[in-house]
């Protein structure tokens, strides 16, 4: 009877395991699916052109720096500053970090300069008995 109910533990023990690491590796697929997905809604949310400039880091440590030139459903190309392509898949992708406009930032310091300026105008003026 021991030798019967060892057996059944054991198969019973396998047949637990299994169902473990298949649920598992399904969640893994499903979490790498979750994050392909939002690496393409990221990509395609910032378009394609010389003045999208990206970071894309890979899984395997590499780091490519320039702009989207293209996007499709599987891939999308990063283009360097020597103008060198490189397809990139979505599911290598760990990170990818937008640069932000230096231009933007430079249009509001002139627009913060402008207004201080205009307003010390005004208060030497006003103060000159103007």
């Amino acid at each position: 009877m021991s030798r019967h109910f060892t057996v059944l533990f054991f198969i019973f023990l396998f047949v637990t395991v299994g169902f473990v690491q298949s649920a598992r590796a399904q969640d893994m697929l499903e979490q790498a699916a979750r994050r392909t997905e939002k690496f393409r809604q990221k990509i395609k949310g910032y378009g394609t052109g010389e003045k999208i400039q990206v970071t894309v880091e890979l899984f395997d440590g590499k780091k490519y720096k320039g702009y989207i030139s293209e996007s499709n459903d599987q891939t999308f190309t990063v283009v360097d500053k020597k103008g060198v392509p490189q397809t990139i898949s979505y599911s290598n992708v760990k990170e990818v970090i937008k640069k932000k406009n230096a231009s933007a930032l430079t249009t509001g310091i002139v627009i913060g300069a402008g207004a201080a300026a205009a307003v010390t105008l005004i208060i030497l003026f006003r103060l000159l008995g103007g």
